[in-house]
């Protein structure tokens, strides 16, 4: 049976509010769908669109079909918005979800989001345009380039803080190691356009 990514509409008959939703293409509009995507809010300014990209990215891989409407929400230029707090974490268990407490990293869950849409680059934006070695000391020094292999010696030498630079430093290296060709850049965030023109930041890669 095909499947179908498709709205389902909530709300009021002046205030629409639609969920984005995996559904078996003969189920009824309102019908129980196969998952949950993610949500279109189209009474704000400008329109809120939250999709979990993963999610999608696994049901078009598997041959489901998008409607219009949700192609245009996938490739209009939506900003989509995951990993940044807020949500609840949960494990499986039993094939149910289950509450649990637990801090989700950002830096490790964007490096693993960029692998498993096949990146080619993962950028990291933080308060500094460079990762530094003997940060704060007289003679620190900021790193154009870095190695998996040299992150490790820094890490070692405890060149990075916990809780700051280092998950950076060990995300960016996930992503670089996880195929070849891959680059991580860490950078200021407004320096990011700079950043991916090679011009500034630090870029890891094997």
């Amino acid at each position: 049976m095909a499947v179908k990514l498709k709205l389902t509409r909530l709300g009021s008959k002046k205030h629409p509010f639609y969920r984005v939703v995996a559904a078996n293409d003969e189920t009824r509009r309102d019908g129980r769908p196969l998952e949950f995507l993610g949500y279109y809010n189209p009474m704000t300014d400008p329109a809120e669109v939250k999709l979990d990209a993963e999610k999608v990215k696994a049901w078009l891989d598997r041959g489901a079909e998008p409607t219009d409407t949700v192609r245009a929400l996938i490739n209009g230029g939506c900003v989509v918005i995951t990993v940044g707090g807020g949500g609840i974490p949960v494990v499986r268990r039993d094939g149910k979800l289950y509450g649990t407490p637990a801090v989700i990293d950002k830096d490790f869950a964007s490096a693993k989001l960029a692998e498993l849409l096949d990146a080619d680059m993962l950028v990291i934006l933080t308060a500094v345009e460079k990762v530094a070695i003997n940060f704060g000391k007289p003679d620190q020094k900021g790193l154009d380039t870095l190695t998996p292999d040299e992150a490790r010696k820094y890490i070692d030498e405890k060149q990075f803080a916990p809780g700051s630079m280092l998950p950076k430093v060990q995300a960016a290296m996930s992503f670089a190691e996880s195929k070849p060709g891959r680059v991580a850049l860490i950078t200021l965030l407004e320096k990011a356009a700079e950043g991916i023109e090679g011009k500034t930041g630090t870029r890891v890669q094997m």
